[in-house]
Formats: structure tokens, C-alpha cells, sequence
């Protein structure tokens, strides 16, 4: 039964989550002219999916099949909502429950670790990490990635209970099952705390658990494959692809390599990874070295086949889960080390160096405003003259642009479009010219500097939507051209008379 004490750190350290959290989304809010804006387009990807999931469609057009988004559940999540007045604000909602429930898991993991620091300085621990880790900011990306940290906590706590001969939580049973529904990387967390259960001869749970998250995914897959599309959704395609998993075993490992040696993200990681294995043979006891196991499992297999960066959102699940595991072999120190006299102080000093080596996650997080500028000061426009426009348009950004239009949007990234993945990997010519010519589209928005050589020549260039202040996601200029089956008087007039009206920081330059 928890305790009253326990119960009063839990309530504080709930309200002191729900304060910061108010803190970030209020400054967003104050720079997005008084509007909930996601820092992130894709949000609205999974705002138009779900919206075709009530209207028994799967995509962001309306009679149109696609699979762009990265998560096998999170749409279905939205789609009872879609037809309420703050459908839009559910993510938000969701992702703030996710980041309550990571900071109480968070609280009961440092309180295990360090049992004589007091409930107070573990639930400051539990708050600062989520801080530093950018699990704050998560929320304000809209998508499934503040569940997914929640549930890769959830088994991670359950490993350290099974690890030192407890029974298997149902939560971490829950979390193993539901975790590759909500992002696929979590089938290395699944098969990692598998592992633990069948070392610890828990052979039922390490079969079944498995079994049944792997169940839903190939069940969806099955689905788009009798639509015919790929096996798996077009942004984990263009995912992999990018990535640099192409070329065989060797070719893929060759770019990876290539692509890591200057990503900062990837070498923090990598450096951390390589700790799990030298502690791992350090230490002898049976529950240090499985739980060293299973965050070691889950690096390996997110440096493999996952990605860095893009605004601090792939990683962070396996990075929060490798410092708390290869810290945990060590916390007979740690509570050593804070229960003095200056233990306040010592408790600052871990706090800070936390956060430098999570420097930017915690850099992520105070942009977040202002990533959520840009996209209502670029994307919010592009929307605009969108449904102004009132016909078929392509894009490469398809989020905010499709949310809520009632006309064909022509994805020219490829996460909604298979043949344009394609060709954008790719990196042909003509392509883009032969697939808007067939979508009849006469309005194109799309960041110029993305496809160079590809933009066809007997488009019609007629203005550049640009805006005041950092472009801290995406790029400076969305270019708006008008292709042979549009009508540049129009949209040149359509451009004129919303220029008066855009929000502060965003205008609309003509081209001559």
C-alpha cells in the first residue's frame, strides 16, 4: 500500500510537472498569437490520419489509401475525437498524461536506486531528468513519442523488479505488448526485457509477450499489403532509407558509419552504448548485469535500425533508459554520496551534469516555442492559402496543409506517396514535373533548396513565404509556384489579398 509521505512527493512532483509543462506551452501559445501549435508538422499528419480513420479511410485524402504515419496505434488514439471541436488539442492532452506518468515512473526508479536520499530529492531527480531529456518538449511535438518514453519506462522499471526476483508487473507486461504499436523501435525494448524473463526463468511471459506485440504489426501489414503498398508504413521506409540502411549488410554498416561520425547525437550515444559492456563485466551481480543486458540490447538495436536528431525525438526513449541502467550498478554509491550533510548540494552538482551531457535535448526543449512559431508562421499560412486556394495542391510538407482541407493534397516527400518516396530517394529528374502533371495540382508550395534541379522549369515561381525570427525546424523560405494547370493571375491575386491578414512575422514576398 503506498504511504501518505509517498502519496504527498507524488502530488508534488505531478504539480510541479503540470507548472513547467503550463510554462513551455504557455510561451508557444504566446508566440503562436494566442494558438495551441504543434512544434512539429507531422502532427497534423496524424491529425488528418485519424480524421480518415472515423470516415473508414486510412490516409490523408479523403478515398485516398496511404500509410505515412510512423505509429501503428497513435491515429486510432485520435480518431474518437475527430469530430469534436478540441480534436486538435488531444495530442496534447495525451502527451501531458504520458509526461506525468514517465515522471512518476521516473521518481519510483530513483527511489529504489537511492532509498535513504528522501522522497523530495528523488522526485526533483525524476523532474530534472525529464527536463534534460526533453520529454517536456516531446509533448509539444503532438506525436506518439512522450507515450513511447512512458512505456519504455514502464519496462524498464518491470526488468528491475523481474532482474532482482520479483514478479512481472502487469504494467510492464502491458507496455511490452503495446509498446511496438506505438513506435516500431520498441520491439527492441520488447525483445530485450524478453530476454531478461527467460534468464530469469520466466520462460511464459519471454514467449508470449513477444508474440503478442508482434501480432498487431504484422496484422497491419498484412492490411496495407492487400491495398497494395509496401508491408510498412512510408515514413519508416523513408526512415530506413535515410538512414543509410541500404546496400546490403556492408553497405549499410559503411553508411552508418559515415553518417554517425558527424552526428553529435549519435556519438554521445555510441559513447554510452560503449559503457553498458564495461560495466557489465565489472560487475557480478546477477541483477546488475541483466538490467545492464537489457539497456545495452535496447542501444544496440536503436543505433542499428533508429534514427537521431530531428528536433531531439527518436532517441531520447533508449538514451533516459541506458543513463538510469548503467547508473543503476552503482547506486550503493550514489546514496552514499547524497546522504551527508551536503547532500543538497551534491544532488545540484549530479542534476547539472545530467544536463550538460544532455546539452541538447535541453537545448530542444527551450526552442520548442519557437519551433512552434515556425510552423504556424510557415505552416499555418501554407494552410491558408491552402483552403483559400479551394483545389488541388502538392506540397512537401503534407501535415497542417491537409488537416481539415477538403481538396487532394499531392505529397512530394513521399510519406503519403509511394511513387514520390521513390523518386526522392532516388534523386531523379522529371518526376516531380510527370507526378503533378497527372494529379492535375496548379498550386505547389514546397521548400525550393530540397529538390534543386527537380523543380521543372515551366513552373511559374510567383512569391516566396518567408517570416522574422530563427527558422529553428524545417527552412528560411517556403517557395509557392503555380504549374501549367493553375492560374497565376489567381493565385497572385489570392496571395494579395491575404498579405494584410498574415500573422505577425510571416510575409509573403512577390517574385518579379
Amino acid at each position: 500500500m503506498t504511504t501518505g509521505p509517498c502519496r504527498v512527493s507524488d502530488s508534488f512532483a505531478v504539480s510541479v510537472t503540470l507548472l513547467l509543462m503550463a510554462v513551455l506551452v504557455g510561451f508557444s501559445i504566446l508566440l503562436c498569437g494566442g494558438v495551441l501549435v504543434y512544434s512539429l508538422d507531422d502532427a497534423y499528419i496524424h491529425l488528418s490520419i485519424s480524421r480518415e480513420i472515423a470516415r473508414g479511410g486510412y490516409g490523408i485524402n479523403n478515398g485516398e489509401l496511404s500509410a505515412p504515419s510512423s505509429s501503428v496505434i497513435w491515429d486510432f488514439l485520435l480518431a474518437p475525437f475527430s469530430a469534436t471541436p478540441f480534436h486538435a488539442a488531444v495530442p496534447f492532452v495525451i502527451n501531458s498524461a504520458a509526461l506525468v506518468w514517465s515522471v512518476l515512473l521516473l521518481r519510483r526508479l530513483f527511489k529504489a536506486m537511492l532509498p535513504d536520499a528522501g522522497s523530495l530529492v528523488t522526485g526533483l531527480f525524476a523532474i530534472c531528468l525529464a527536463l534534460s531529456a526533453n520529454l517536456f518538449g516531446l509533448v509539444m511535438t503532438g506525436m506518439e513519442h512522450s507515450l513511447q518514453v512512458a512505456l519504455a519506462l514502464a519496462v524498464l522499471s518491470g526488468v528491475m523488479d523481474v532482474a532482482s526476483g520479483g514478479a512481472v508487473p502487469r504494467s510492464m507486461a502491458a507496455a511490452m505488448v503495446l509498446g511496438p504499436m506505438v513506435r516500431y523501435e520498441m520491439l527492441a525494448v520488447t525483445f530485450a526485457a524478453a530476454l531478461v524473463l527467460f534468464l530469469r526463468k520466466k520462460r511464459g511471459s519471454a514467449l508470449l509477450l513477444p508474440a503478442l506485440s508482434v501480432v498487431p504489426l504484422a496484422v497491419f501489414s498484412l492490411f496495407l499489403l492487400s491495398r497494395g503498398l509496401p508491408p510498412l508504413p512510408g515514413s519508416v521506409l523513408a526512415k530506413l532509407a535515410e538512414g543509410g540502411l541500404t546496400g546490403g549488410l556492408a553497405g549499410s554498416v559503411a553508411n552508418r558509419i559515415r553518417m554517425y561520425s558527424s552526428d553529435i547525437d549519435a556519438l554521445r550515444f555510441a559513447a554510452l552504448l560503449f559503457v553498458a559492456p564495461v560495466v557489465w563485466l565489472a560487475r557480478r551481480a546477477d541483477e546488475d548485469r541483466l538490467i545492464t543486458l537489457f539497456a545495452f540490447i535496447v542501444g544496440l538495436g536503436h543505433i542499428i535500425l533508429g534514427r537521431f536528431g530531428w528536433f531531439g525525438r527518436y532517441h531520447v526513449y533508449s538514451m533516459v533508459i541506458l543513463l538510469i541502467a548503467l547508473a543503476w550498478p552503482f547506486r550503493a554509491a550514489l546514496n552514499r554520496f547524497l546522504c551527508t550533510a551536503r547532500a543538497t548540494g551534491r544532488a545540484c552538482l549530479l542534476a547539472l551534469l545530467t544536463a550538460v551531457f544532455l546539452l541538447p535535448e535541453v537545448v530542444t526543449t527551450l526552442k520548442t516555442p519557437l519551433a512552434s512559431r515556425v510552423i504556424h508562421l510557415q505552416h499555418g499560412v501554407m494552410r491558408t492559402i491552402a483552403l483559400e486556394y479551394d483545389d488541388r495542391i502538392a506540397v512537401n510538407d503534407i501535415g497542417l496543409v491537409s488537416y481539415g482541407n477538403p481538396n487532394h493534397v499531392l505529397d512530394l516527400w513521399g510519406l503519403a506517396n509511394e511513387e514520390s518516396r521513390k523518386h526522392h530517394l532516388e534523386r531523379g529528374t522529371g518526376w516531380m514535373r510527370r507526378m503533378v502533371e497527372a494529379d492535375g495540382a496548379g498550386l505547389v508550395m514546397i521548400y525550393g533548396s530540397l529538390f534543386r534541379e527537380e523543380i521543372p522549369e515551366s513552373w511559374n515561381r510567383v512569391a516566396v513565404l518567408e517570416m522574422t525570427g530563427p527558422v529553428v525546424v524545417g527552412f528560411a523560405g517556403v517557395d509557392i509556384f503555380v504549374t501549367p494547370a493553375g492560374d497565376s493571375e489567381k493565385v497572385t491575386d489570392l496571395l494579395e489579398r491575404i498579405s494584410p491578414t498574415l500573422p505577425s512575422g510571416a510575409f509573403i514576398t512577390f517574385v518579379e
